[in-house]
């Protein structure tokens, strides 16, 4: 992924994901990356955009099947669970493991701008949030 220089905006990123699940749930790695996307946008008032967010929860996989391809009918759980990475909290659904999921979070960089981080699979949102706390 290219370097993260947002102005007040938004960027759509590409992802060649490695990590990938058999139908049975087990972990293996891709020889060829599976392309992965999302979406971060700065944000600026991080307390509104969380509330706002945690009403879109009920609707926001139905809301983004067309531009994530994945049916909320495969979700393991229908509802968003929570996850931890390098201090930041993820909200999450998994259709139905880690490599095809929903995962979205505020990110907090050290030059005190906060990102919306929306994206198809953990390995996409972890490989966003490492960018960012690093700028």
């Amino acid at each position: 992924a290219p370097p993260i220089k947002t102005k007040k905006g938004w960027v759509l990123f590409y992802h060649g994901q490695k990590e990938a699940f058999s139908s049975k749930g087990v972990r293996t790695e891709n020889t060829v990356p599976t392309p992965k996307i999302g979406i971060i946008a700065e944000v600026q008032n991080s307390i509104s955009l969380r509330s706002a967010l945690n009403v879109w929860e009920t609707t926001m996989s139905a809301d983004l099947d067309n531009f994530l391809g994945y049916s909320p009918a495969k979700a393991k759980i229908a509802e968003f669970s929570d996850n931890q990475y390098k201090g930041t909290t993820i909200r999450y659904i998994n259709f139905p493991y880690p490599d095809m999921a929903l995962d979205y979070s505020i990110v907090s960089a050290p030059s005190g701008l906060n990102y919306l981080v929306i994206s198809s699979s953990r390995e996409a949102i972890y490989m966003i949030i490492d960018k960012l706390i690093s700028i």
